[in-house]
């Protein structure tokens, strides 16, 4: 007789523990759900008794201590609550190598990361496509949020407006005042007279008063 009261506990466990994971899953869709977010991520989950069955209806309360808690009605009828602690995550964009001042993103050099959303900056980015072939004002390290003001203004720049010219190499870097040929954006090409040589230069216009010639 010990036989089947044995197998009987474990299939008792096993559908306990099946509910269990069930009810984790269906709580974290209806948190993506309520909070409109990308994931979640739930810790110190606690329910008031053994979960039997799966979700039915579940409502959710927030307090003022930071604990989230779960009115949960299960299928088999009972009802019973649950709290936890929730970080609600977002996808951001985030560098994927080191990228210096100057140069032009593209969607290889970009990757995404599921951030805290308290911790996402404003301006932050969602989708490598909103930045791709934008230029970079800044040096970025890697792994770092993308914002818009790491970002050269997209604004156009008329001909004869006095800027300096930079010609950059793993080795040196040289600066020269120039002025622009021909009206120009930022982030786009450019020809530029450089005023010592009277030579005419063209690069990428990497923000209103500079223009970055590469060797």
């Amino acid at each position: 007789m010990k036989y089947p009261l044995i197998l009987i506990s474990i299939v008792t466990l096993i559908s306990t523990s099946l509910a269990h994971d069930k009810t984790e899953d269906i709580l974290r869709e209806a948190l993506i759900r309520h909070y409109s977010c990308d994931d979640v991520k739930i810790e110190n989950l606690r329910y008031s008794e053994t979960v039997s069955s799966i979700p039915l209806e579940i409502k959710i309360e927030e307090t003022s201590h930071g604990l989230t808690l779960f009115n949960i009605k299960l299928t088999d009828g009972k009802s019973i609550k649950a709290s936890a602690r929730i970080s609600c995550l977002g996808r951001v964009i985030v560098s994927k190598r080191p990228l210096r001042k100057g140069s032009m993103l593209s969607e290889e050099d970009l990757d995404m990361r599921l951030v805290d959303l308290k911790r996402i900056p404003p301006g932050a980015f969602r989708k490598p496509d909103e930045i791709a072939g934008r230029i970079i004002n800044r040096s970025i390290s890697p792994g770092l949020i993308i914002t818009e003001a790491m970002l050269a203004k997209e604004n156009a720049i008329k001909r004869g407006t006095k800027i300096l010219i930079i010609a950059e190499s793993p080795h040196f870097r040289i600066s020269v005042p120039g002025e622009l040929r021909e009206n120009a954006e930022v982030g786009g090409y450019a020809r530029a007279m450089n005023l010592q040589t009277k030579k005419i230069v063209s690069g990428i216009l990497i923000d209103e008063d500079t223009m970055r010639v590469e060797f």
